[in-house]
């Protein structure tokens, strides 16, 4: 029987997988808008909102070469676009039946290391957009900007083999600033 990335152990996930930050790369919207044209091709009735997020969306922010994508949608479609997500080539381990809805879609892991482009969809219920948030105060605040790369180059380094625990170092940085973000920013995303 083939070996498949989810009956891999974590130790061989994280071997194959590395924390890498690299400097902004200008191709990154292009890539983001690219998949989500596929994205609305495809699932066009289930979405209500699609945003790329994350560092990746930040003009000369260093990142994971990752493209981290939000989808907003009405709880009663997860299961539906669940399923669309699968038959493009994401794959997940997420519960479309959990609440609430949380579920992280991936694209572009294969067997001998990243793809050239790797995706992370973040699927939501409406609403549900404190990323948007993160990411705008990283887009108009050089100083916040600067320390979350920072932030992310030592994590990179203490944490080289352990997404999950690059992920959790981060989480007060970013917990901090996008309440900041909802002050300085307001209803923005409220519809």
């Amino acid at each position: 029987m083939k070996k498949t990335i989810k009956d891999m152990t974590t130790e061989e996930k994280y071997a194959l997988f590395p924390i890498i930050i690299k400097p902004y790369d200008k191709r990154w919207p292009d890539w983001y808008n690219a998949e989500c044209q596929r994205l609305l091709a495809k699932c066009h009735k289930e979405i209500l909102r699609i945003n790329h997020i994350g560092s990746t969306a930040v003009t000369g922010l260093s990142a994971k070469p990752t493209i981290d994508i939000l989808c907003e949608i009405d709880e009663k479609d997860a299961q539906t676009i669940t399923h669309k997500l699968i038959s493009v080539g994401f794959s997940t381990e997420g519960d479309p039946l959990k609440k609430p809805l949380n579920m992280v879609f991936y694209k572009g892991y294969t067997l001998s290391g990243y793809a050239e482009k790797v995706f992370h969809l973040h699927l939501r219920e409406k609403d549900d957009h404190d990323e948007l948030y993160f990411r705008d105060l990283l887009r108009t605040d050089t100083k916040v900007k600067h320390a979350y790369a920072k932030l992310k180059q030592d994590l990179a380094l203490t944490h080289f083999g352990n997404r999950e625990a690059y992920t959790d170092a981060k989480t007060d940085f970013i917990k901090e600033n996008t309440l900041h973000a909802r002050n300085v920013f307001g209803s923005k995303y409220v519809k």
